[in-house]
């Protein structure tokens, strides 16, 4: 051991006293810069965002490639139509009791009594069928973290024993793919909450496929007219403010999500990196944080929010490129999940701030 140690000493010494590597700040810990990352520190000022997004290639087609790995991209280029966008800290801030209550129950809101809980951080009501309050009808929370859940009890017990399907409009059901859509916007709007996305819907059906059918309809909040990336796409350690609805002829069966966060501080952007230049040092991170080939190509590049924890703990809006995996072609042409997860699963993040590599799983 001591031999080894002299050995090191030596080397050190023999080499002149090399300098470490340059050191990165990455989500506040230092670590050395890999190849891309110098070049990302040697692309100088980012142009305007206004310079940018009117310079824009509206489609890419480009094979880059690694020692071991390739990245195939023959993307549609998708950004939203705004010249300014921000970063800005995610807060909670909740609705007035009355408001909330009105927007689930409506006429009803008089039957609803708050339940009596040492858990302060929660505000819990039951709707009861009568003023006897007996029988419980549904049951609503929403708690100071900004999240919020309510159910419909008999309605839930009117869909026992769902199934999904692979049918656009859901089977046994007067409202349309489309209508379930504008029933969750329309109800999100009486909860004050008017620019959402919509990014799924799923259609069900009760009683094993023999009952009535509804929807689950998944959705995200929007903040300064950009998108977040699709919910689906992002790594379990990202989280989009957004949730779920559950709807059917009758109404709402169920909803929950976090639902009240809403953005202060905002700061505006001033520039950002061309997707020109981010193309140029994707090649430095192939191999060792890019492990794709050409059966997992990019099939859309677009200018999307995350949430990344900022320096006081608080969720913060980042703007990124997202590459696009076409989760589909490569699912058809990788058949062992292990490796699926590992190279096509998720998107690849870029900050639009800096091209650094925002995730990789």
């Amino acid at each position: 051991m001591k031999k080894l140690i002299v050995i090191l000493i030596l080397t050190i010494f023999l080499s002149g006293c090399a300098q470490p590597p340059e050191q990165i700040k990455v989500d506040g810990v230092e670590k050395a810069k890999n190849s891309a990352e110098v070049q990302i520190a040697s692309l100088g000022e980012s142009a305007s965002v206004s310079e940018i997004l009117s310079s824009l290639p509206v489609h890419v087609d480009q094979t880059l490639t690694g020692k071991n790995s390739e990245l195939a991209i023959s993307a549609d280029v998708v950004v939203p139509s705004i010249d300014t966008f921000y970063t800005a800290e995610l807060t909670p801030k909740i609705p007035d009791s009355d408001t909330i209550l009105s927007a689930f129950f409506g006429d009803k809101a008089k039957n609803a009594i708050k339940k009596t809980s040492e858990d302060t951080s929660k505000t819990e009501y039951n709707l009861y069928k009568d003023n006897s309050n007996s029988i419980v009808e549904a049951y609503l929370s929403w708690s100071v973290d900004g999240t919020l859940f309510y159910e419909n009890l008999k309605l839930n017990e009117e869909y026992p024993d769902q199934i999904e399907v692979d049918s656009e409009n859901a089977p046994n059901c007067t409202l349309s793919r489309a209508d379930a859509i504008n029933m969750t916007k329309d109800f999100l709007s009486k909860l004050g909450k008017d620019t959402v996305d919509i990014y799924s819907v799923g259609s069900e059906v009760s009683d094993q496929g023999k009952g009535k059918g509804f929807y689950f309809v998944s959705f995200a909040r929007q903040y300064f007219e950009m998108p977040f990336a699709d919910p689906s796409s992002l790594p379990t350690t990202m989280y989009v403010p957004g949730g779920v609805v559950a709807v059917c002829d009758e109404g709402i069966i169920s909803a929950g999500g976090q639902v009240f966060l809403e953005a202060i501080n905002e700061i505006p952007i001033k520039s950002i990196v061309s997707i020109s230049d981010l193309i140029s040092i994707i090649p430095g991170m192939m191999d060792t944080r890019i492990n794709t080939q050409k059966d997992t190509p990019i099939k859309t590049i677009s200018l999307n929010y995350i949430l990344k924890t900022d320096e006081k703990g608080l969720p913060r809006l980042t703007p990124v490129w997202v590459f696009d995996i076409d989760q589909k072609a490569a699912r058809q042409v990788i058949t062992d999940d292990n490796e699926y997860l590992a190279r096509a699963a998720m998107d690849l993040f870029f900050s639009a701030e800096t091209g650094q590599l925002e995730a990789v799983w």
